[in-house]
């Protein structure tokens, strides 16, 4: 799992405006099968990458910030915390520091939100993660850290409003 994580962190890392080109045929997406609706946000271009099997959703916007949309299944011996820590592992092996890790109340919505750094400084990463049942969701903004700082409220929004059943 975090070897799929890992790869699709590292094409968001890679990601930039020149991929950004490509036009929604709708405004929401939605995968049936694990029952998730999200409305595409204004500005964001989805991508036709389909290379990771855990990643659900790529867009881009045309400042080169990137957000997605990737799923991973929980069971008793992989809980919220362990999938967490895989995870924050596979962003270390990537070359990042994690900053910080904090449950953050969405209104009706907890989530566990994670921060991390190229060490150079010139992307961070923003992760929502959501449980649902025995799966877990995360949105992941990546961008220059001054733009991920900026749009940190609409990930939160995104988060709010992605309907899982």
């Amino acid at each position: 799992m975090v070897r799929m994580y890992s790869a699709a962190l590292l094409l968001l890392l890679a990601a930039s405006p020149a991929r950004a080109a490509l036009d929604a045929d709708e405004a929401v997406y939605r995968h049936k099968k694990l029952g998730v609706t999200l409305a595409l946000p204004d500005g964001w271009y989805p991508t036709t990458q389909t290379g990771y099997p855990s990643l659900l959703l790529l867009l881009l916007e045309p400042t080169g910030a990137s957000l997605s949309l990737s799923a991973g299944a929980l069971s008793p011996s992989l809980t919220l915390a362990a999938f967490l820590e895989e995870n924050n592992r596979g962003l270390r092996k990537a070359g990042l520091l994690v900053l910080g890790t904090r449950s953050v109340n969405l209104g009706t919505r907890s989530v566990i939100e994670v921060t991390a750094r190229r060490e150079d400084s010139s992307r961070e990463l923003r992760q929502v993660y959501l449980a649902q049942g025995s799966r877990v969701f995360v949105l992941t903004l990546c961008a220059p850290p001054a733009r991920a700082q900026a749009l940190l409220p609409e990930l939160h929004a995104l988060a709010k409003a992605l309907e899982l059943q």
